[in-house]
Formats: structure tokens, sequence, C-alpha cells
């Protein structure tokens, strides 16, 4: 019941409306770090990996932005290969666009004076 629920949601006129406003959240999302030179990519989905390099500097980060009440998982090695460390961040279609805005830019900051 609850799989046919889930499927009648995504082929609904409410589905297409959550897959535009996560598109939409994704474009706030990653303006800033475009425009701040940060790379995360070849992703194209809600799950943005924003690549940092070495363990040490991403977990910190990780650290300070979970102290900005900003959650992104720091993923090193064996995760990962060495040297593509990465913040994970994982978009909602309930995020507000400047909520992801402001969250982008204050992890910006943070990556301006650790990476």
């Amino acid at each position: 019941g609850s799989a046919l629920a889930a499927v009648e949601l995504v082929q609904s006129e409410e589905g297409e409306h959550r897959r535009e406003c996560l598109r939409q959240n994704r474009a706030a999302f990653l303006a800033p770090l475009s425009a701040a030179g940060l790379d995360f990519g070849p992703s194209s989905t809600h799950i943005v990996p924003i690549l940092t390099g070495e363990p040490a500097p991403t977990m910190k980060a990780a650290a300070s932005l979970l102290d900005q009440g900003i959650f992104l998982q720091g993923i090193r090695p064996p995760t990962v290969p060495e040297g593509t460390c990465r913040l994970r961040a994982t978009l909602m279609a309930d995020h507000r666009p400047a909520e992801l805005t402001a969250a982008a830019q204050t992890i910006v900051s943070v990556l301006g004076g650790l990476c």
C-alpha cells in the first residue's frame, strides 16, 4: 500500500511540483558555491558533493558547519579514494531557497578558511 501511494505521489501534479522545487533549490544552493569556485563534480542530483581534497580539513569543516547548524557529512577514505574527500549535502524540496543560499555562503566562508 505505501509503495503504491509513493508511485501515485510521484506521478501526480504535487510530485511534479516537488521535483521543480528541488531543481530550483539545487540551483539556489549551487550558485554561491560555483561563484566561489568550489568543485562539486559532475553531480546532477539532489545529493551534492563539495570536493575538499584531504581528510583533516574536510572533517574540521564538517564540525565547524555543524556548530553553525549546517549538517554536511564529511566523506573520507576508505569511502572515497585518497585526495577526493568531500562534504556531502542532501537537498530537499522542503528547503527554502534563502536557507540554501545562506548555507552555501556559510560553507564558502568555512572552506575558505580551511581548504
